[in-house]
């Protein structure tokens, strides 16, 4: 037992001599340089730096839109955040690395667009603004209630508050800004626009008052816009006689093209739903075409009088007696006074009256007596002078 364990020991004596001197040799030799034309060893670079996870929110919060992030794109999940988990390092700031995507997604069942606007920096968080819009289509009512359907291009021209004002066309549906981020106090909101009816025209006449009807995009999808059209009754007679008259009416609209509508039992046309403005109205049929204006502005029923050729023929014939009876008249006042002044009387510009009522000159001059029959108390008138 005593001589294994010194063997043991002697062992292990000698194989730590071993080791120690393989050491004291190592440390006591040259360093060996590089063989010559190779270039020198170079210490390896550090690893790169793994970032971490890049999330990004949005506002509001839209799931399934597409967000690119140094090329690379991946959308939102139901909670509007997407996770970028290797994003590349850059010394440019986040925001500068992003793409303003725009896309079509479906938001409790309704398709939306939505822009991409900016990219803000809240606490810890990004948070990418979108601005949404939304598809408008348009109806249209009158002041009464009842709908209107319109057989002519309308144009419709909305603003915005943020200024923006669009022309759309009412035959078809048009997307339409409902909501737009800002930045308040505790950081970026979601804001939702109220859009004002500017104006509506049809046929050139505006049909709405300015900027009285407003809507938001974002809680309709269809908006009833209440129009100027009001009922028109027309009644035709004639001037003198009074009994319906006339075969049709031109009515001329206020941009300048006319329509012809059929005169119906008892001379009436009825319009139902006309447009405000200014309209020129005539009645054809036996008789010359005379235009009228007419101004439509609230429910009317109106008589308009129509001249017929027999009512111009009554007319001049009326005229053309009065004139003879006038003739007649004048004869015979004519007649009656010289009869009144008797066979012989002297003729003047006034039958009746002798030219001394007139004051003739040579009706004051008094006539000398014949004969030479002069006496004192004769006097000669025109002379100025007695005798």
């Amino acid at each position: 037992m005593i001589a294994t364990v010194c063997r043991w020991s002697s062992g292990a004596a000698m194989a730590v001599a071993l080791v120690t001197a393989a050491l004291l040799t190592t440390l006591a030799s040259p360093p060996v340089g590089p063989a010559a034309g190779e270039p020198p060893l170079q210490l390896a670079a550090a690893p790169a730096r793994t970032p971490g996870a890049v999330t990004i929110g949005t506002v509001p919060t839209v799931p399934n839109f597409p967000v690119t992030l140094d090329g690379v794109t991946r959308r939102t999940d139901p909670a509007g955040i997407v996770s970028f988990d290797a994003a590349a390092v850059s010394d440019h700031p986040l925001n500068e690395r992003i793409t303003l995507n725009e896309a079509v997604v479906s938001i409790d069942g309704r398709d939306v667009k939505a822009t991409a606007s900016r990219l803000y920096r809240s606490g810890s968080q990004h948070l990418l603004a979108l601005d949404l819009s939304y598809r408008v289509s348009f109806g249209f009512t009158a002041p009464s209630g009842a709908p209107i359907h319109v057989t002519s291009p309308i144009q419709i021209t909305v603003k915005s508050p943020t200024g923006q004002v669009t022309h759309l066309s009412a035959d078809r549906a048009e997307w339409l800004q409902g909501s737009r981020v800002v930045n308040t106090g505790t950081g970026p909101e979601a804001d939702q626009l109220e859009w004002t009816v500017r104006q509506v025209t049809y046929r050139g006449s505006n049909v709405v008052n300015t900027s009285q009807q407003k809507f938001r995009p974002a809680e309709q999808n269809s908006v009833d816009v209440e129009l100027l059209f009001f009922s028109l009754s027309l009644q035709v007679r004639d001037a003198l006689f009074r009994h319906p008259e006339g075969a049709a009416i031109d009515l001329v609209y206020p941009d300048g093209h006319s329509e012809r509508l059929g005169i119906g039992e008892g001379g009436r046309v009825s319009i139902p739903a006309l447009p405000r403005g200014h309209y020129t109205v005539s009645v054809v049929g036996p008789g010359p075409q005379r235009s009228q204006p007419l101004a439509v502005s609230r429910d009317q029923d109106l008589q308009l009088s129509f001249y017929s050729w027999w009512d111009l023929a009554t007319v001049v014939l009326a005229l053309l007696t009065v004139l003879a009876g006038l003739a007649v008249v004048g004869a015979r006042r004519r007649r009656r006074a010289g009869d009144a002044a008797g066979p012989g009387a002297p003729t003047s510009r006034r039958a009746g009256r002798s030219p001394l009522e007139y004051g003739h000159p040579w009706a004051r001059r008094t006539q000398r007596p014949a004969g030479g029959e002069t006496g004192p108390g004769m006097a000669v008138v025109g002379d100025r002078r007695t005798e």
